[in-house]
């Protein structure tokens, strides 16, 4: 039969219990080893850890403490990287969210604001009004506000005569029918109507909404060149008054040097070229 026991906590006696029972309370953490307890009829309380029987009782409860300590610390840790992550998260969500919408206010600044100091362009094209031969000394003194020949016309009395030579079959404005021309003029036209675009860079760091002009204004600047029998620009200049000998006949000579223009023999090509846009409304 096994043997009874009570056990004082506080002032209070408790009891009596079956031995297996005061272990299983030991077991689950409500007794510990400082509580007192004697056997029914003994005669004097002791600490649990003084009585032998309930040795293994108490080393059991102090395992199963270190056990569901070490539990809780990990279920802890756990949750503290989970609320760290979360954390993390919600950080990186609210930098994207920041990121977006600073990106959008600029895009939207980009679409809504006219430009100040340079002019916006739309409708940007150009036109080659006419190729000549070279003079021994070309004149730069053209008339600024030159009017352009109809294609079918030519000032001075020159003809429109079939090229002979390197590109035989092509035709060109010439001063006299003696000259030899070996430039093609189709040619000419592709090269420039394929690199037009690249003077962008030129006309807006040069062309200016202080220069005079307004929204819905067509501007539309002449230029003439010469190109040389290596097929290079070595000539230009723009026959405008707003900006004429100014930085911008620099900024495209500088640009269209660089255009592959076909070699030839023969009498240099002098073009007259105009570039027009449509300053954005």
């Amino acid at each position: 039969m096994s043997s009874r026991w009570l056990f004082r906590q506080g002032a209070l006696i408790l009891g009596p219990l079956d031995k297996e029972q005061l272990e299983q309370r030991i077991l689950e953490g409500e007794l510990g080893e400082d509580i007192e307890a004697k056997e029914l009829g003994g005669e004097a309380f002791r600490p649990l850890r003084e009585i032998g029987v309930f040795a293994v009782a108490l080393a059991k409860a102090k395992a199963k403490r270190r056990v569901e300590v070490l539990s809780e610390k990990r279920a802890t840790a756990k949750r503290k990287r989970r609320l760290i992550a979360a954390a993390g998260v919600l950080v990186l969500l609210l930098l994207s969210s920041i990121a977006v919408f600073y990106i959008s206010t600029d895009l939207a600044k980009s679409k809504t604001t006219e430009p100040t100091d340079s002019l916006a362009f739309a409708d940007f094209g150009s036109d080659v009004v006419s190729i000549r031969r070279s003079p021994k000394e070309p004149s730069k003194e053209t008339d600024p506000l030159l009017s352009y020949q109809d294609s079918n016309k030519l000032s001075g009395g020159g003809r429109r005569v079939a090229a002979e030579g390197g590109s035989k079959g092509a035709s060109g404005w010439v001063d006299d029918i003696t000259t030899d021309i070996q430039w093609n003029p189709d040619s000419i036209k592709q090269v420039l109507d394929s690199n037009q675009r690249r003077l962008l860079s030129c006309l807006q760091n040069n062309v200016k909404t202080v220069d005079g002009w307004n929204r819905g204004d067509l501007v539309k600047i002449p230029i003439g060149f010469t190109i040389s029998n290596n097929g290079r620009v070595n000539n230009l200049w723009v026959e405008h008054a707003r900006y004429k000998g100014k930085e911008l006949e620099s900024c495209l000579l500088q640009e269209m040097g660089k255009w592959p223009f076909a070699p030839y023999d023969g009498d240099q090509a002098v073009v007259n070229w105009s570039i027009s846009w449509k300053v954005r409304s």
